[in-house]
C-alpha cells in the first residue's frame, strides 16, 4: 500500500511497520484507527496454546494500546527499546493500537 510508505504523506508509516513472533500467531488485519491517527493490528494464537507475543515496531511507533474489537482502548503496552510484549491465551484475538511517536 503506498499509503504506508510514501514520504511527506501525512499518517504514513515506514514499511515494514512491525514484526511479530513466535510462529504460533498470525496476523489478521493492519490497517488506520477507524476514529484517530493510529494504526491497527490484530492477530491471534492458533495452536491452542498460551504464549508471549514479541512485536518489533518500526522506529515510527512509540506508543502502544490493546484495545477490544472495537477499537476502545483497555490498557496501555509497555515499549522497550522498540519492542513490546503481551500475553496471549490460547486461540485469543489480539488488537493493539499503535501510535507515532
Amino acid at each position: 500500500d503506498r499509503a504506508l510508505v510514501k514520504k511527506g504523506m501525512k499518517g504514513a508509516t515506514p514499511t515494514p511497520a512491525f514484526r511479530i513472533e513466535p510462529a504460533n500467531l498470525r496476523v489478521s488485519a493492519f490497517k488506520r484507527a477507524a476514529e484517530d491517527d493510529g494504526w491497527i493490528v490484530r492477530f491471534w494464537e492458533n495452536e491452542g496454546r498460551k504464549t508471549t507475543a514479541r512485536l518489533v515496531l518500526a522506529p515510527s511507533f512509540g506508543k502502544v494500546v490493546e484495545t477490544n474489537l472495537n477499537e476502545e482502548s483497555i490498557r496501555p503496552v509497555k515499549v522497550s527499546r522498540g519492542r513490546a510484549t503481551v500475553a496471549v491465551g490460547p486461540y485469543k484475538i489480539v488488537t493493539l493500537k499503535l501510535f507515532d511517536r
